[in-house]
């Protein structure tokens, strides 16, 4: 049996101080915090398993739109870009199905239910995901900056196959970092005066000899800090280089539409990538205080609020980027609604004749028409002849306008 140690280790003071109610603890002053005196059933143990519940349910649906708008359109996929995308949506998937519902079991006052497999496996693939996202996002970064600086001579390495050796670089190094953090996590016991012993995911570096606050300052720097700077870096690049693009280009409209669509893209990275470290940054900040600076801590409730919302607001992070696409890339927006297959049959009526116009009063505007016949079929009352477009080649792709016309 273990005993509790509150001054040093603030997961276990989340996880276990915070799940035994109706108890007071002295704090480093030796008064009693009388705060906590009635703590233990709290709006938070209703209210936060809510939030990762609603997190986990949009999450997971934008995520799958994602996928499956890149997948459905082979235009897309041939991208590396979108690739990235899609490994982007795949680590937040993995994220928000294996870890976050289990964490939300920390905030109810009983012991860790599922076993130690599952205590490793959760925080492998927390860690794990984590890395693969921000390293996707430095992928991404990347290949901005070489589409932009060089396109020509480094047309061979942005390619499909080259872009999926990278995502398969970036899971194989995040398992790698994950590892010691699949190692030190375990189930361990405690017993608390008054309670039943009590069962507790957490980790435990003391068994391998290994000093905690260097792991989370190690997990600090690889996985936030030398990321995030990286990206920073490259996008201001990127930034300056579209800049200059823009100011000196006189290669008429097609060079002037290819500028337009490269920031577009290079925008859309840049405002995932703000988001993604806005969201972590109050976590990492959380995990080096409470290791480097125990003393300074209160276990009062604006710090274990503050701790919460650094929590939720990481979780958060992986239901945001589809809501980002739709916001910023109104491409996204129309392969969202077609994937959610609005058709006719939601249009009013009023509405669905609107779009159902004349046979001889063609709508196709943008169309690159290969083949088309012109049959007469009747007369108009005033005797002038009609006549029906029959598109031979191009038929199946106007039905497909028809449909972006009619989504929701």
């Amino acid at each position: 049996m273990k005993t509790m140690n509150m001054s040093v280790d603030y997961t276990l003071f989340e996880l276990v101080e915070d799940v035994v109610g109706n108890a007071t603890y002295r704090n480093d002053t030796g008064r009693y915090d009388t705060e906590y005196s009635s703590y233990g059933y709290g709006y938070e143990r209703i209210i936060v398993p809510l939030i990762f519940c609603a997190v986990v349910l949009f999450g997971c649906v934008g995520n799958i739109l994602v996928v499956v708008v890149v997948i459905r359109n082979r235009e897309q996929y041939a991208s590396t870009t979108n690739i990235f995308i899609v490994n982007l949506a795949i680590a937040d998937l993995a994220f928000l199905v294996f870890c976050v519902p289990f964490h939300a079991v920390t905030y109810s006052p009983d012991s860790w239910p599922f076993g130690n497999v599952v205590c490793k496996l959760v925080h492998g693939i927390q860690f794990a995901s984590m890395a693969a996202s921000i390293y996707t996002l430095v992928a991404m970064s990347l290949d901005r900056f070489l589409a932009v600086g060089y396109p020509l001579r480094t047309k061979h390495l942005r390619q499909p196959p080259a872009a999926l050796a990278v995502v398969v670089g970036v899971w194989t190094a995040s398992l790698l970092l994950a590892a010691p953090w699949i190692a030190v996590y375990t189930v361990r016991e405690y017993e608390l005066p008054g309670f039943s012993p009590l069962l507790v995911c957490a980790d435990d570096w003391d068994t391998f000899g290994w000093h905690r606050p260097t792991g989370f300052l190690v997990l600090f720097v690889v996985d936030y800090a030398v990321p995030v700077t990286l990206i920073g870096v490259l996008s201001a690049l990127t930034v300056s280089r579209l800049w200059a693009t823009e100011t000196t280009s006189d290669g008429g409209p097609a060079q002037r539409q290819s500028v337009v669509a490269k920031q577009r893209v290079t925008g859309l990275i840049i405002v995932v990538v703000a988001v993604f470290a806005a969201c972590w940054l109050p976590s990492h900040v959380v995990w080096l205080w409470t290791n480097f600076f125990p003393a300074s801590w209160r276990h009062t409730y604006p710090f274990y609020y503050g701790h919460i919302a650094a929590r939720v607001l990481s979780y958060a992070n992986s239901c945001m980027n589809p809501f980002i696409y739709a916001f910023v890339s109104s491409r996204f927006r129309r392969e969202f609604r077609r994937a959610l297959r609005c058709r006719h049959a939601d249009i009013p009526v009023d509405q669905r004749h609107n779009l159902q116009r004349d046979a001889a009063v063609p709508q196709v505007t943008s169309l690159r028409l290969q083949s088309v016949v012109v049959a007469n079929t009747g007369r108009h009352a005033e005797g002038r002849p009609s006549s029906t477009t029959v598109l031979s080649k191009n038929l199946p792709r106007l039905e497909r306008q028809d449909n972006d016309v009619a989504t929701c």
